[in-house]
């Protein structure tokens, strides 16, 4: 079943202390977050803006306008889908018990089909490549680029 495609907008946003000065410029250790400002939360706090308090619905204005709701026919179209597939197979394969807001295996088509999003992938690296208790400056060094 094929009703459109979602487009795709992928960015790198950097969230440096050492840009906006009030950060540190090297990573330091997390206690010192007690007096530092972090980059880190800062690109987090940006991020909640993006979308609805449960992030589940666009939050940017004008993003979604374009968006049309489904027709009758693309409706019926999904519903003789739903009827077709399998969605203990889909919900086994996604690693899920239930669709976003309970809804119904249909109902998740057509959200699928016909609403817009924004996700994202998050990465707070250290540069060194490790784990360890830091206040991360926000530059991506010693990396692959971009930044993963």
């Amino acid at each position: 079943m094929e009703l459109g495609a979602k487009g795709v907008v992928e960015l790198e946003l950097v969230s440096s202390g050492e840009r906006w000065g009030r950060g540190p410029d090297h990573d330091i250790h997390s206690s010192e977050k007690a007096r530092v400002d972090s980059p880190a939360w800062h690109l987090v706090q940006a991020l909640h803006t993006l979308v609805s308090a449960d992030g589940n619905e666009p939050a940017i204005p004008g993003f979604a306008d374009k968006a049309r709701p489904l027709s009758a026919g693309e409706k019926q179209m999904i519903a003789v889908a739903a009827k077709r597939l399998d969605e203990t197979t889909d919900k086994k394969s996604f690693g899920v018990k239930r669709w976003l807001r309970d809804v119904n295996y249909q109902e998740s088509l057509e959200m699928l089909m016909s609403r817009p999003t924004v996700n994202t992938r998050v990465w707070l690296v250290d540069t060194r490549g490790r784990g360890k208790t830091i206040l991360p400056h926000g530059r991506c060094e010693n990396r692959p680029a971009p930044c993963p």
